[in-house]
């Protein structure tokens, strides 16, 4: 059989580098055609918790949320996920960044009962890892009350929407924009929940 030199590039490499530049230029269709014939290929030569197969999952995923295949998009974010935790752990950055796409995409998409619950995932690994004053935390325990307000759950909305208001008087001042933002968020809560005396003093603070 003919050797190969050293020169030689391996088949499946040449189809990732291709998917990638595909990717990169903006030829999602055409990426994902290619990601999606390497991908059982890579699954066979490396098993699903590779590296490799987990970072082309994430492309693949990637390239369908870009070409607004929202649904396609979230099973494949969620795989990677699963694979993510399993690997590098919960609190890694790459697990959690994953877990606020997820949120983020399914907020979009108007599927806020999955939004609340990878959002109040986040939160709760945020705050034992980084505390409930950092701003990640905040900014998560803010999209998990976004998302509450969105079903019409008032009440946990108010009572996140105002932990909010706290978290950012402290760390940001009363006067920020991003606190004053939570202040009317929480005034609306508290409105739509019928307190409209207390609602009015708070958006007159």
């Amino acid at each position: 059989s003919e050797k190969l030199g050293p020169h030689h590039i391996d088949p499946l490499d040449a189809q990732i580098n291709l998917a990638r530049c595909l990717l990169k230029q903006g030829q999602y269709d055409d990426a994902i055609s290619v990601y999606g014939k390497a991908l059982p290929e890579i699954q066979k030569a490396f098993g699903e918790e590779h590296t490799t197969f987990i970072a082309v999952l994430k492309d693949l995923a990637y390239c369908y949320e870009k070409e607004a295949d929202t649904e396609r998009s979230i099973f494949l974010y969620e795989s990677v996920l699963c694979l993510r935790h399993k690997v590098l752990g919960e609190s890694h950055p790459d697990t959690v960044a994953i877990l606020k796409k997820l949120g983020d995409l399914c907020e979009t998409a108007g599927k806020h009962e999955k939004a609340v619950e990878f959002f109040g995932c986040l939160c709760d690994i945020l705050m034992r890892n980084l505390g409930e004053k950092h701003p990640g935390t905040i900014s998560a325990m803010f999209d998990m009350g976004h998302n509450y307000y969105e079903l019409e759950a008032y009440q946990e909305a108010a009572i996140i929407f105002h932990k909010v208001y706290d978290a950012r008087c402290e760390v940001l001042g009363e006067e920020h924009d991003d606190t004053l933002f939570s202040l009317s968020k929480f005034a609306a809560a508290l409105a739509d929940l019928g307190e409209y005396q207390m609602a009015i003093d708070y958006y007159n603070k």
